[in-house]
């Protein structure tokens, strides 16, 4: 019973750290595009209005919320 225990505690550090991984590169990955969106002003169109590139932050946001959440709800389950 207890190497079942140990196993199962080594999954879940290797999930949480997974999951923790995949949170910081997302949040990376938004940081990079946002920082290359404030340089390039022309990503916006005549209108004022933002092209594609702002959605993907906001789907960015989303992701990262949504793993943020599963790391959160990992913790408490460990």
């Amino acid at each position: 019973v207890t190497t079942e225990i140990r196993d199962n505690k080594k999954g879940d550090n290797r999930m949480e750290s997974i999951l923790d991984q995949s949170v910081r590169k997302l949040a990376d990955i938004r940081e990079n595009l946002e920082s290359w969106l404030l340089r390039h002003p022309e990503c916006e169109d005549v209108n004022g209005d933002v092209k594609s590139y702002h959605r993907y932050l906001s789907a960015l946001d989303l992701e990262l919320a949504r793993l943020a959440l599963k790391l959160d709800n990992l913790y408490h389950f460990i």
